[in-house]
């Protein structure tokens, strides 16, 4: 994350609320430090958070860097490590309890590979207060190429994840692979369809066309930003009225 002082702590407080019990946070250079909005979740213990000035810099892919590391040096304390952004956010669609129990169910595989459903800015010129998952409520209908992407869950006790490929998917030992909601082995970081009747990634690509400029201006993890073409690219798809994330969480208030 990188000067998201404003979401940092939603994105955290939600994932807490799911049952996540530690997240690996890493700030690439925040002009305020994100870990200022998240002092009581550091001290905790909830939050292991770590900034770096340099990494944009001097790291060709800073993410797969980051996600390579983390698996490195924390892997072994964790039965399941999810690899996400912060302009996303893990939905429980299907009325499990908690993302742990959840993951149960899916104990023999590799990883669970989850699909994204793409948010646009409903309509949002300048950011908005309040809760992103209340505030932006449009998204795609599922037709474009972006929600066949997933992003990975880790199954790190079966020992065999080995390195991240690409932001979205990762190598694996003696022929092993991640699989879709529905136990269907998944190819490379793109499923078959979508499907998101137990679990979604909402990702926020857009937010409000100020927040878009923002992060284009501040590059990516992959240091390959979106160009300012793609927020009119997407919004134009992000017509549907998806409300579930709102329904099924509380409204935070910033």
């Amino acid at each position: 994350m990188k000067d998201q002082n404003a979401e940092v702590r939603e994105w955290v407080e939600h994932h807490a609320r799911l049952g996540v019990g530690k997240i690996y946070l890493t700030d690439t250079g925040s002009a305020e430090p994100l870990g200022r909005q998240i002092r009581d979740h550091i001290a905790s213990g909830l939050v292991d958070y770590f900034y770096s000035e340099d990494l944009m810099k001097t790291a060709e892919f800073p993410q797969l860097y980051v996600y390579d590391v983390c698996l490195r040096k924390f892997g072994a304390r964790h039965e399941w490590m999810g690899f996400i952004d912060a302009d996303e956010f893990l939905i429980l669609t299907g009325g499990a309890p908690s993302l742990p129990s959840f993951l149960r169910s899916y104990e023999e595989h590799a990883a669970l590979g989850v699909n994204m459903r793409t948010f646009g800015s409903s309509g949002h010129v300048t950011r908005p207060a309040g809760s992103t998952l209340h505030n932006y409520v449009k998204c795609t209908n599922g037709s474009d190429e972006h929600t066949r992407h997933i992003k990975t869950i880790a199954h790190l006790r079966t020992g065999l994840v080995l390195s991240a490929e690409n932001p979205h998917s990762f190598e694996y030992e003696d022929g092993a692979f991640a699989v879709n909601e529905r136990h269907e082995p998944i190819e490379d970081f793109l499923t078959e369809e979508a499907s998101w009747e137990h679990i979604v990634l909402n990702h926020y690509v857009l937010k409000s066309r100020e927040e878009f400029a923002a992060k284009v201006a501040r590059s990516n993890g992959m240091n390959d930003p979106k160009p300012t073409s793609y927020f009119d690219e997407i919004d134009a798809l992000a017509t549907l009225d998806c409300t579930y994330a709102a329904e099924l969480y509380p409204l935070f208030q910033d």
